[in-house]
């Protein structure tokens, strides 16, 4: 889930009442998609003006897609 006021994300796992990590991110996380492998997680940052490439797996932003202009959606396609 998207945390906007601390500009992270959170994981959550079916069962916990908690996050089960948090990723800190640039700019303001706004919208969340996963990709359809389950590899990557994209993250549209408002304030930041990119999208934020995530690995699920280490948590950690493996990448970022400058855009100019901040994102207002995102979708993944197959």
């Amino acid at each position: 889930m998207t945390n906007y006021d601390s500009s992270s994300i959170s994981v959550l796992r079916p069962g916990q009442l908690g996050p089960s990590w948090t990723i800190p991110l640039s700019g303001r996380p706004l919208e969340i998609a996963e990709a359809p492998n389950n590899k990557w997680i994209y993250v549209g940052n408002e304030q930041g003006d990119c999208i934020s490439v995530v690995d699920p797996g280490n948590s950690k932003v493996v990448g970022k897609i400058e855009l100019g202009a901040r994102p207002m959606g995102i979708v993944v396609l197959r």
